[in-house]
């Protein structure tokens, strides 16, 4: 596959005491040439999402 995979991808952080876990084990392809929408309620972790796949 060419463009970019993701395999069992997790996000935990603080939160203060609280433990949050953003994403846990979350895996998609998004294929060149493609256009690709995340789409979700407020509160759903898409910016999270983002931030994590922006920094690979």
């Amino acid at each position: 596959m060419t463009g970019v995979e993701l395999e069992r991808v997790s996000k935990v952080y603080q939160a203060g005491e609280v433990t949050v876990q953003a994403l846990k084990n979350f895996s998609s392809q998004f294929p060149n040439g493609k256009i690709t929408v995340i789409l979700g309620p407020s509160g759903s972790r898409k910016s999270t999402f983002l931030n994590v796949i922006g920094g690979i």
